[in-house]
């Protein structure tokens, strides 16, 4: 699940939206959109849009409330947080931060840190197109799938859950939909060089199990290096 002063850090300029073998024609979220993609706020299009080869994307902020306040999840949740899913913290004012780094064959791989009070909390995820929909593959091992749909509401964007999954090596297993994800992200409103989310996972019993949601601003880094060849989590087993 990934989520603005656009400008490089380093001063230079990306190459330009399809330069030939300098970057993808389409991001993953430009393929799971299609033409809606270009009703986006232009500040997330850039966010949401294609990173040039040689290049990351970097952004820190404060997250208002990130955590869960259901005590009896803490044992799930930690075993989770092992694994660079969720956590079983909950805290206001959490210093954030999100690496986003383009993979070789398309897909695009991100690494978010969560820095409470007393230790620091990863959560790792790469996202596909398969089929016209976009999935997200969670964990350390990528074991974790989550379909997702998306739609451009008022020139943000929602994403919601639409099917779960174990992915063990290239076995995938459905499993019965026990939680719903749902993300909004927009620029925000006062300031639009930062961008704000809002993350969300209920159940049906239990409602609002888990919560992330601040500001943070987001910039394009020329690295010179090389992509990720493959993703994680095409051998191994769990998530």
């Amino acid at each position: 699940m990934t989520v603005e002063g656009q400008e490089p850090a380093t001063g230079a300029t990306p190459p330009s939206v399809g330069a030939q073998s300098v970057e993808p024609r389409h991001s993953v979220y430009q393929q799971a959109l299609g033409a809606e993609f270009h009703l986006l706020d232009p500040n997330l299009q850039k966010y949401f849009g294609p990173i040039p080869h040689g290049w990351v994307g970097s952004g820190s902020g404060l997250y208002a409330v990130a955590g869960s306040r259901h005590r009896v999840l803490r044992p799930v949740l930690a075993l989770m947080a092992w694994r660079h899913i969720l956590f079983p913290e909950l805290e206001q004012d959490v210093p954030f931060a999100i690496t986003n780094r383009p993979c070789g064959d398309g897909s695009l791989s991100a690494v978010r840190t969560f820095e409470f009070a007393r230790r620091t909390r990863v959560m790792e995820d790469t996202m596909t197109v398969e089929n016209g929909q976009l999935r997200d593959r969670l964990g350390k091992r990528r074991g974790l799938e989550v379909g997702l749909q998306l739609a451009v509401v008022s020139g943000g964007l929602r994403m919601t859950s639409t099917s779960l999954a174990l992915r063990v090596g290239r076995l995938r297993i459905p499993l019965p939909r026990v939680a719903a994800l749902t993300l909004n992200e927009r620029t925000n409103p006062t300031d639009p060089t930062r961008q704000d989310v809002d993350v969300r996972i209920s159940t049906p019993f239990l409602h609002e199990v888990f919560r992330y949601a601040g500001t943070f601003a987001y910039q394009l880094h020329a690295t010179g290096g090389v992509l990720v060849a493959e993703r994680k989590g095409e051998s191994g087993d769990g998530a």
